[in-house]
């Protein structure tokens, strides 16, 4: 084989497992106000992986017919973090989270990073949205970009990169 067909092989071998995994998408914009994206699908339309769907089923509240599909979501008193999951025809399992500012986001656009945790009584009604076994959930996407930690004191999302 030559050169170039070993280097196109080499190349499809390493960026097959990235396209083939589902996707957190992290979106910064001004104000740090701060979008993340979790897709079952790869960047083929493939569902790669039950990360949404995962989430979906956490989530302890009623879920709710929307124009995009059945859905479930949880947000903060503040309106500073809104957390929506569901499914939609031809989409499949998603899941959303807005962040606007406030004094609970430390984002690095830079990085792509950010960090929210609430510490107060409102993590106590948080965690109650949400199946926790054993006193805590700790949740990381298959990609390992989003981590999602909460106890009956903590709520923290945690995004690195994309």
């Amino acid at each position: 084989m030559n050169f170039i067909v070993k280097s196109k092989i080499w190349l499809l071998l390493v960026l097959f497992p990235i396209f083939s995994q589902a996707h957190t998408n992290v979106q910064f914009f001004l104000g740090d106000r701060v979008i993340v994206n979790i897709s079952g699908k790869d960047a083929f339309g493939n569902v790669s992986d039950d990360d949404a769907a995962n989430l979906y089923a956490l989530m302890n509240v009623v879920p709710q017919n929307s124009p995009m599909g059945l859905g479930k979501g949880i947000r903060t008193n503040d309106r500073d973090m809104n957390f929506s999951c569901g499914t939609a025809p031809g989409r499949g399992p998603f899941c959303s989270i807005e962040f606007n500012p406030s004094s609970r986001l430390r984002t690095n656009p830079g990085a792509k990073s950010l960090n929210y945790l609430i510490t107060d009584a409102e993590a106590v009604a948080m965690s109650k949205k949400w199946f926790i076994k054993y006193g805590k959930l700790d949740f990381i996407s298959t990609d390992r970009l989003f981590k999602l930690h909460i106890e009956q004191d903590a709520f923290q999302i945690e995004v690195s990169g994309n």
